[in-house]
């Protein structure tokens, strides 16, 4: 997503969902699908995010099959 002189990478089903005239979807078309990054500073704890990052990879883990953490 594009607005002004700011960008966010967002999941690519956010743009079949929500409209906008003055927003603009991208396609990042050299990224893997399900390819997910979440950055956290070092000097900023976080105890929501921590707790976001278990639940999500618990999540991928089950939807893949997988009960290993490979994916972090």
């Amino acid at each position: 997503m594009v607005s002004g002189d700011t960008s966010y990478v967002l999941p690519a089903g956010l743009a079949d969902y929500y409209h906008h005239p003055h927003i603009r979807y991208v396609p990042l078309c050299d990224v893997e699908p399900r390819m997910v990054a979440l950055a956290q500073s070092t000097h900023r704890t976080m105890p929501e995010l921590d707790q976001f990052a278990k639940i999500t990879t618990a999540i991928l883990q089950h939807v893949d099959g997988r009960g290993d953490d490979s994916r972090r």
